[in-house]
């Protein structure tokens, strides 16, 4: 039996691998401490198990219930909008229903799920909101058909899933989308399994210094492998020794060096990161223009498994003004021993893919689980985000690095960062410090949608203090008490200048709160541009005025914008905006809420 043991170095091959211990979950001897041992008969069950994963971790069914769903649990609360959540499950539906058609339109099922979609039309009043329930849930029954779910999931996962890693190679072709599980299973095990196989059998034989004429002899009873045959061709006059040179002197793997290559790491085989051969000739190795960057097909086989070892979510990019969501894929890295890097890959996907976590929450949830302090100041971690869309050649990679320090900020204050309520600040506040970068223009963008929106003022407030926080953990300082005090001052500052601003008056309560907070957020518009410009001349200068204006006495606190000791301008600036911004909101009992 072959036996190879590779080791988990970079991104790709660690993500391979850990998709190969996914498929197989039972043999616990597979995993070493570095990486992974590959027996032959690991390689001849891939195929069945590779598919029979995908299927059930991608299933359609559970994808589509689950965004329905959420229409049915609003229904409960709000069963005057049944008409317009019916028609919104319907367009769902018939996404689906088009493929049913396409595929299986004689049969009963096919017939079922059209006159589910039919009868959606019929929901007008309130009294109908238990029929999207009821719809959703035929829908579930139908859909679920083992002929209907594997068809659909296994278009669904070649088009969403590996074809933007991949392109159109082997069974990505179009043409493959009408055929069946067994075909692909087949294709697989054809142009991937058995030529890694093949490889890794004569991996062994020259691994165990078997004679010249023996390898020969292995070679040509396998001359339906091309590499075999055109080897074979060339050896077959040679003397043993020659024979064991031959290989001894080829061209290694690039990713497995033990491996002999026999082709070039092409986009077909790893989109994000691999170049045509044309534009790849400046990496050649030794002048090899056929082969410029040379692996095995074993390597490539790994490479076929990393969107298995990686965890899919959506995450938006750009700015709040102009943004896209695109489908990234994750992988969390570190200096631990193989075995707990999958664990906590484990537990990663489960939050990113599977609860839909964001990035933050998922970063403090794994950190909370490192009880040992010593870990947690000693052990740094490299997140790994990955966009690749073949069609377009377009890739978007990120590497973040956590320090020892910050990872031991995020499991001491990592909660407090994941409630501050905006999704997709709250995950870029995170990417930033990951960066190494400061993270106040993150906060900026809080406090300016704080100027239109003031229930983000609560974040934003969150977001300037733990800013604080990070800085100071950089520099090593562990205790901040008395900074957040400090901030805590000038954020309640803020708040109650707001309050002076709309104090009622006889007569006109309404009206001079409204016009009192108007001007609020207008003044918290002009101390916000200012802030950004590091103008703090013009911020002091609007602090003085609107003090004195409000009969109020400015804080000694106020000079710190003056000093390089004590709390920096950002801080000062930021926290007393979100103050000015936070409009009090009453709970019942008449406690005050923000």
């Amino acid at each position: 039996m072959a036996i190879i043991q590779i080791e988990a170095e970079d991104w790709m091959i660690t993500a391979g691998l850990i998709g190969l211990v996914r498929l197989f979950p039972e043999d616990e001897q597979m995993i070493t401490k570095t990486g992974v041992t590959i027996h032959s008969h690991h390689i001849e069950q891939l195929p069945e198990r590779y598919f029979s994963y995908l299927l059930k971790t991608f299933s359609i069914v559970e994808r589509d219930v689950g965004r329905m769903s959420w229409y049915t649990s609003q229904l409960k609360r709000q069963p005057e909008k049944a008409k317009q959540y019916a028609a919104d499950v319907r367009k769902m539906m018939n996404e689906q229903l088009k493929k049913v058609e396409k595929y299986f339109p004689t049969s009963k099922e096919c017939k079922e799920l059209n006159e589910i979609t039919e009868a959606l039309k019929l929901v007008k009043k309130d009294e109908n909101a238990e029929k999207v329930e009821e719809a959703v849930q035929a829908y579930r029954r139908i859909m679920s058909t083992p002929f209907i779910d594997k068809k659909l999931t296994l278009n669904y996962v070649k088009a969403v899933i590996l074809s933007p890693f991949f392109g159109q190679p082997s069974f990505f072709q179009p043409v493959f989308n009408a055929k069946s599980l067994e075909e692909h299973i087949y294709q697989l095990e054809r142009d991937f399994t058995y030529p890694a196989k093949m490889e890794l059998e004569l991996y062994e034989q020259i691994t165990r210094q078997t004679e010249g004429q023996a390898i020969l002899g292995y070679l040509e009873r396998n001359q339906e492998y091309k590499p075999f045959k055109d080897w074979y061709k060339k050896l077959k006059k040679r003397e043993g020794p020659e024979i064991q040179a031959f290989f001894a002197e080829s061209f290694p793997c690039s990713f497995i060096y033990d491996m002999v290559a026999t082709q070039s790491f092409e986009e077909m085989i790893f989109s994000p990161l691999a170049l045509s051969k044309d534009k790849a000739v400046n990496f050649n190795w030794e002048f090899n223009r056929k082969n410029p960057v040379p692996i095995s097909s074993l390597a490539r086989l790994l490479l076929f498994l990393v969107p298995i070892g990686l965890a899919f979510y959506t995450r938006r990019i750009g700015s709040q003004l102009s943004n896209e969501t695109l489908r990234f894929a994750g992988i969390l890295l570190s200096q631990q021993p193989f075995p707990l890097i999958v664990k906590e890959n484990e537990t990663y996907q489960t939050l990113r893919q599977k609860k839909g976590n964001s990035f933050g929450e998922a970063v403090a949830t794994l950190l909370e689980e490192v009880t040992d302090k010593a870990q947690k100041l000693t052990h740094s971690y490299l997140f790994v985000e990955v966009y690749s869309s073949y069609t377009t050649k377009k890739t978007l990679l990120d590497y973040y690095h956590m320090p020892p320090y910050l990872a031991s900020y995020l499991s001491l204050h990592g909660k407090v960062i994941s409630k501050l309520g905006h999704r997709e600040l709250k995950d870029e506040f995170l990417r930033t410090v990951l960066k190494g970068q400061d993270p106040k223009r993150v906060v900026f963008d809080y406090l300016r949608l704080a100027v239109n929106e003031s229930w983000h003022a609560k974040g934003a407030y969150i977001a300037t203090q733990e800013r604080w926080r990070i800085i100071e953990a950089r520099k090593g300082a562990e205790n901040m008490v008395n900074q957040d005090k400090k901030i805590h001052f000038i954020y309640t500052r803020g708040r109650a200048l707001r309050a002076a601003m709309i104090k009622s008056r006889p007569g006109s309560e309404e009206l001079y709160r409204a016009s009192g907070g108007k001007k609020a957020e207008g003044i918290a518009y002009r101390l916000l541009n200012a802030l950004k410009a590091g103008n703090t001349s013009a911020f002091m200068d609007t602090i003085f005025r609107v003090h004195m204006a409000a009969d109020l006495s400015i804080p000694s606190i106020f000079t710190e914008t003056y000093k390089e000791e004590g709390l920096d301008f950002e801080t000062i600036g930021s926290a007393f905006i979100a103050g000015l911004l936070n409009q009090e909101r009453k709970q019942e009992g008449g406690q005050e809420n923000g």
